[in-house]
């Protein structure tokens, strides 16, 4: 938004920053609810994800 004032702007990074917390909070507890129904182990998933940085 190039013509957009300051408040304007603001309010477009929180209402993003917001929407982002919304949607990682929603697909975070619709993946460790439904880990069992597939067969999978949430816990070893989050281990997984958590140790990628140190393979570096």
């Amino acid at each position: 938004m190039p013509g957009a004032s300051a408040p304007d702007r603001r309010a477009t990074w929180r209402a993003a920053l917001l929407m982002g917390v919304i949607v990682s909070t929603y697909s975070t507890l619709l993946s460790q609810f439904t880990a069992a129904r597939i067969g999978r182990d949430a816990l070893a998933d989050w281990m997984v994800v958590a140790a990628i940085p140190l393979r570096d």
